[in-house]
């Protein structure tokens, strides 16, 4: 049997300027974003500052340079690379 879960951040970081709710999955303890971007399946948000920025961003670089999921298409630029 599969663990699901919404994790919130304490205190005040748990909505954005815009009123949102901000949390991460998890499924059995693991952050289900963590495991998707280092399998290449999707690409992480590095736009904005955030708690998990440094994990998201290092994950990112090694799926792409293990040309992992999307990353296997060698035409593909990550989001913000040509800024």
């Amino acid at each position: 049997m599969c663990r699901q879960s919404l994790v919130f951040p304490s205190g005040s970081d748990r909505r954005d300027r815009y009123g949102r709710t901000l949390a991460h999955g998890e499924l059995d303890g693991q952050d289900v974003g963590e495991q998707m971007i280092a399998d290449g399946y999707t690409h992480a948000s590095l736009q904005f500052p955030h708690r998990r920025m440094d994990t998201y961003g290092m994950l990112q670089r090694k799926a792409l340079e293990g040309k992992k999921g999307l990353w296997a298409d060698e035409g593909l630029i990550a989001p913000g690379a040509n800024e």
